[in-house]
C-alpha cells in the first residue's frame, strides 16, 4: 500500500511539472544541452522548438528570405548537414522558438551559462566598425514573471568575416546592450540567472552584400555550462574565424558600447586544452598585445597566422593582460576536412527541403 501511495504520488508530480512546463512555466527536466545539430534533417527539435525565418512586419521589403531549409552536404564540427537560410533581398534573420505560439521556456537553456554556434557568411561579407551581426535575447522570471511577455530584451554584438570555412561563436552571461538601456548590462544582468529566463532568442546577420542571392549556414546551435571560471567582465561575445593556410581571426567585445575599454589583451593556442592554470605554457600568437579596433566602441581583433595541421582541435585561450581578473576566457576551433566539413558547399548543394517558407 505504502508502494503504491509513492508511485502515485511520483505520477502526480510529474504530471504537473510537464503541465507546467508547456502550459505555465518552467519545470527543469533537461539539463543544458544542444538545441539542434540538424543532423536530423528538420527544423525542429526533440523537445518541440523550431528555427523559423524573420521577414520583418508586413509591407517591410527590407529582408525577403527565399527558403529555410536543412542541408545534407555538409556540416560544421564532423557533421553532415546544416541550417541554410537564402536570402533575396536585405539582411537575414532566424528566429529559434522553445514552442512556437507559446511564451514557455527554452529548456536546454536552463542552469547553462554559454551559447554557441557556428557560421557560414559568404566570402567578403561587409565587417562592421564594431559589429555586423548580433544575437538577440528574450529572458524573464522563470519563476515569478509575466507568462504572457517575452522578457528584458538583450543583444550580443559580434564582427564575424565571410570566408569558405565555419567560424564558430561564444556568448557568455554578458551582453552588450539591453533594449531603451543605454548603460553596460554588465555580467549576468538579471537577478534569476540569465540563460534559466530565456524564452527565444535570434541570429541576425546585418550587413547587405553586394550580390544576390546570398546564403547564410548555421550549425551545432548549444547551450552548455564551462568548467573553470573565465573573464566574462571585459571578454565577452567571441567568434573565431579560419580562412585557411593556418590564418585565424579572434573577435571579442571587451564589455559594452557604453564602456570605451583600451585594455591589452594577449591569445595564447595550443592542441591539447588550455586552462587558468596551464594558460602560461601554450604557445602566444604573434601581432598581440592587441586592442581596441580603430573605430569601434569596443570591439577588438587579432588577424594572426600560425603554424598548425588542419586536423583535430585548436584550442584558443584570450587573457586582459589590463584586468585585475586571473581567469581567461576561451575558444576553439575543429577542424573536419576529412569530410570537407569545413570547405564551402556547392553553390546549389543537394538539400532535404524541409519547413519551406
Amino acid at each position: 500500500m505504502r508502494y503504491l501511495n509513492i508511485r502515485s504520488f511520483l505520477m502526480v508530480t510529474l504530471i504537473i511539472c510537464l503541465t507546467t512546463y508547456f502550459f505555465v512555466s518552467p519545470c527543469h527536466l533537461f539539463a543544458a544541452s544542444s538545441v539542434s545539430d540538424f543532423e536530423d534533417g528538420t527544423l525542429t527539435t526533440e523537445t518541440g522548438g523550431e528555427f523559423q525565418k524573420y521577414e520583418g512586419v508586413p509591407g517591410d521589403s527590407d529582408t525577403r528570405i527565399q527558403a529555410i531549409e536543412v542541408c545534407d552536404t555538409f556540416g560544421a564540427a564532423k557533421t553532415n548537414r546544416a541550417l541554410r537560410l537564402t536570402v533575396l533581398e536585405g539582411n537575414s534573420t532566424l528566429y529559434y522558438l522553445p514552442k512556437p505560439g507559446t511564451k514557455v521556456l527554452i529548456p536546454q537553456a536552463s542552469n547553462a551559462d554559454r551559447l554557441s554556434f557556428y557560421i557560414k557568411l559568404p566570402e567578403n561579407y561587409p565587417s562592421g566598425q564594431d559589429n555586423n551581426f548580433h544575437v538577440g535575447t528574450y529572458t524573464r522570471d522563470p519563476i515569478n514573471g509575466d507568462l504572457s511577455q517575452n522578457g528584458a530584451h538583450y543583444y550580443h554584438y559580434l564582427n564575424i568575416p565571410g570566408t569558405v570555412n565555419w567560424t564558430k561563436v561564444v556568448c557568455n552571461k554578458h551582453p552588450q546592450h539591453q533594449v531603451t538601456v543605454k548603460t553596460d548590462p554588465g555580467n549576468d544582468p538579471v537577478m534569476w540567472g540569465y540563460y534559466d529566463g530565456f524564452t527565444r532568442f535570434y541570429l541576425s546577420a546585418l550587413q547587405k552584400p553586394e550580390t544576390f542571392p546570398w546564403e547564410v549556414y548555421y550549425d551545432e546551435v548549444k547551450f552548455y555550462n564551462i568548467d573553470e571560471p573565465e573573464n566574462d567582465d571585459t571578454i565577452n561575445s567571441i567568434s573565431c574565424t579560419y580562412f585557411g593556410n593556418g590564418r585565424f581571426q579572434i573577435g571579442w567585445h571587451g564589455n559594452s558600447q557604453y564602456n570605451h575599454n583600451n585594455h591589452r589583451y594577449e591569445i595564447r593556442y595550443s592542441h591539447s586544452v588550455i586552462t587558468n592554470k596551464n594558460y602560461s605554457s601554450a604557445t602566444i600568437v604573434p601581432g598581440g598585445p592587441f586592442k581596441l579596433a580603430v573605430g569601434s566602441y569596443n570591439f577588438i581583433k587579432a588577424d594572426f597566422t600560425i603554424s598548425i595541421q588542419e586536423q583535430g582541435t585548436c584550442y584558443f585561450a584570450i587573457k586582459d593582460i589590463d584586468s585585475s581578473s586571473p581567469y581567461v576566457s576561451k575558444i576553439d576551433y575543429e577542424f573536419d576536412y576529412s569530410n570537407s566539413g569545413d570547405a564551402i558547399p556547392p553553390s546549389v548543394p543537394t538539400g532535404i527541403n524541409v519547413n519551406v517558407q
